[in-house]
């Protein structure tokens, strides 16, 4: 470190171990004063100086400025643990220092995460995991900054399990006193953890979250209040079959956008009632029909529902907004589970199937529709044979010790699709629960008082 800079940061120091009872005041003095173009070498040379004189609002200061370095996270989080073994969870004189520390942690995890590749991304969630533990033993109950980034960072890193833990725990808001979280990231947080918490079924938990997100006064509408009325919906959906009491407190151009994602839901709970209604058709027709038609006749009503289901999902615009929904991997279970019920009640009617059948009725290419029919044989425990030349597969059910046959196979499939049709019934059957809350919401004074307010000012 140079003679210069020497001489300027003991001067520094002079001055804030005279302010070392006012955190604040030692934060804005730092602030205004210190070269941020120190190196890392010099600048950790000042935060053992503090920590050993225990100033520790001054430490974290330092601290947040090598995080800022480009440094290895491993070095940073060996940093974090050196910091807060010395401080002790019991000096709440360190909560000010520490939550602006854990705000300048979190634009660098920000950072790795979209600038040094899924790695470092993936490293990132686990440090400011450590953050958030010890917040969570010092301050349990309140949100920083390094909270909302951390739930960020484990959904866009899928590390749902990962985030689950404090997605779940009680949290009151900004420590009082403290302007910690502005409304907008503790809304961020909310809708994050709700992400969370539905992505692994917790739909309970989501509900509640997503429900603190809404209520959140943050002014005019923007994107993220859509994001989490949209989710709120669907899960009161799932939860209760009824959109939710809050409705007339949302916004009104947050309701003018929901309007657009009517059709997408209407279409697939047409889809899914057709699916049971065919279901209910099958169970009290005869399963004994000819051996002798390889062409799937009596799957037809079957197939087509199949077919409308896949050409749904697979479009574009609909595949975005079930990605966007986060239904995407639900639409998919269910398309799995219709074509592999589809196939073993093909295998227990038929035995023979027509190859270039299978290629038309899924949709599928030749090397497609065969590498398609060797994951469904492997998986049901069947023998198969293909006849090049006419074009056809015939299959042998392998009878097992304990008597299960192709025929259970094809029961306990049946059961899983429609237990996936029931479940996307109940997620996608809200268009009358939609044009329900458009009219509420019309004639709701709140939401009408606001559509002036807002105009030009919503922020989608």
């Amino acid at each position: 470190m140079s003679s210069t800079k020497k001489v300027d940061i003991q001067k520094l120091f002079t001055v804030i171990m005279q302010k070392r009872d006012q955190p604040q005041t030692v934060l804005d003095i730092l602030d205004q004063n210190v070269d941020k173009k120190l190196s890392a070498d010099e600048l950790y040379e000042v935060y053992v100086e503090l920590v050993n004189q225990r100033v520790f609002p001054a430490a974290s200061y330092f601290l947040a400025l090598l995080t800022s370095k480009d440094i290895k996270v491993g070095e940073i989080l060996d940093f974090i643990r050196e910091y807060i073994m010395q401080i002790g969870r019991e000096d709440q004189r360190t909560w000010p220092a520490f939550a602006f520390f854990s705000k300048q942690l979190s634009t660098l995890c920000k950072f790795y995460f979209t600038k040094k590749g899924d790695n470092q991304a993936k490293q990132t969630v686990f440090l400011l995991q450590t953050v958030c533990r010890i917040l969570k033993g010092a301050h349990p109950g309140f949100i920083n900054y390094a909270h909302v980034c951390f739930i960020e960072q484990c959904v866009r890193t899928r590390f749902y399990e990962v985030g689950y833990e404090f997605a779940t725990q009680t949290v009151f808001g900004p420590e009082e006193g403290e302007d910690v979280v502005d409304p907008i990231e503790m809304q961020k947080y909310f809708y994050y953890s709700g992400v969370i918490c539905a992505t692994l079924r917790d739909y309970t938990s989501a509900y509640q979250l997503l429900k603190l997100g809404i209520i959140i006064p943050t002014g005019p509408a923007n994107a993220l209040q859509l994001a989490i009325f949209k989710k709120y919906l669907l899960i009161s959906v799932i939860l209760y079959r009824k959109p939710p009491e809050e409705i007339t407190l949302v916004p009104y151009r947050v309701v003018e956008q929901l309007q657009r994602f009517v059709p997408l839901y209407k279409d697939l709970e047409l889809i899914m009632r057709g699916i049971q209604e065919q279901s209910q058709q099958q169970q009290q027709q005869s399963s004994s029909s000819s051996q002798s038609d390889p062409t799937l006749q009596s799957q037809g009503s079957d197939t087509i529902t199949l077919q409308k289901f896949q050409r749904l999902i697979h479009s574009r615009d609909k595949e975005n907004e079930l990605r966007i929904d986060n239904l995407w991997g639900l639409a998919k279970q269910g398309e799995y589970a219709l074509r592999d019920y589809q196939f073993v009640k093909t295998i227990e009617t038929f035995g023979t199937m027509n190859i270039s059948q299978i290629q038309k009725q899924w949709e599928l290419g030749p090397h497609s529709a065969i590498n398609e029919i060797f994951r469904l044989v492997e998986k049901y425990g069947v023998d198969a044979t293909i006849d090049q030349a006419k074009g056809t597969v015939s299959f042998r059910s392998k009878e097992s010790g304990s008597g299960t046959s192709i025929y259970h196979v094809a029961q306990r499939e049946k059961e899983i699709a429609l237990s996936v049709a029931d479940e996307m019934k109940n997620l996608t059957n809200i268009s009358a629960q939609m044009q329900s809350l458009f009219d509420q919401i019309q004639v709701s004074s709140r939401a009408l008082n606001q559509i002036d307010s807002e105009s030009g000012k919503d922020g989608m």
